[in-house]
């Protein structure tokens, strides 16, 4: 072939020596990192300590929280969930659509009865009308900011995705590590579904652009108390 350039055995030989070797320190840089990993059973992502003065509940509220944010929620320590969630519904106005569950009737005790309805026996256009949703956890995921859901009725399923913003109560005691078996205790026999919910609806497929909100909700708030 006119132009063309036929490779020498030398240069072939230099070629594939320096594949060799650059092949060798990648070997020696991975069995390194190897070495130097926990074990399988150790407790990876797991803070080495607990900082002075906080409780081991709070050092995992620290890492939940980031975590959350990290994927633009937010989370809340709070001593009165009922205030607190009674602050969130005032920000914005709006009526508010609740789960069936004693935690969540008495988070949402403090807001107005006209501004508040049962999701489990509602429409579905009652609940896309729904300014808040209010949900209870069965558990939260430290390393991942998630909190696993149970939804056990029609109107009940359609709470974390259609109302614009979601507000998730749970005790700091059911703060969790990791998506292990520890997280996952809730009662098998009961009827529903359970849910991962970790922040905001978001997607990028449109231009590449993240967008908040497009198939779920665009604001999500877990507020962590003891209790």
């Amino acid at each position: 072939m006119v132009g063309a350039k036929v490779m020498t055995q030398d240069a072939r030989a230099e070629i594939i020596a320096r594949i060799r070797s650059a092949l060798a320190d990648i070997g020696e840089s991975v069995v390194g990192r190897l070495a130097s990993a926990p074990s399988a059973g150790s407790d990876i992502g797991r803070p080495a300590s607990t900082p002075s003065g906080r409780s081991p509940e709070q050092s995992l509220f620290d890492r939940f929280a980031a975590e959350l944010a990290a994927v633009g929620g937010r989370a809340l320590f709070v001593s009165d969930v009922a205030s607190a969630v009674a602050d969130l519904v005032a920000s914005n106005g709006g009526v508010v659509a609740v789960q069936t569950a004693a935690m969540v009737h008495a988070a949402s005790s403090t807001v107005a009865q006209d501004r508040k309805f049962e999701a489990a026996s509602a429409t579905i256009e009652e609940i896309e009308r729904a300014a808040f949703s209010i949900l209870e956890a069965e558990s939260l995921i430290a390393e991942t900011g998630s909190a696993i859901v149970h939804v056990a009725t029609r109107g009940e399923r359609l709470l974390p995705y259609l109302p614009p913003s979601c507000i998730i109560i749970e005790r700091a005691a059911d703060l969790c590590q990791r998506l292990d078996g520890a997280a996952l205790m809730g009662d098998t026999s009961q009827r529903g579904e359970r849910v991962i919910i970790s922040g905001p609806s978001r997607t990028a497929d449109i231009e590449k652009t993240i967008v908040l909100g497009a198939h779920g909700p665009a604001n999500v708030t877990v507020v962590v108390f003891d209790g």
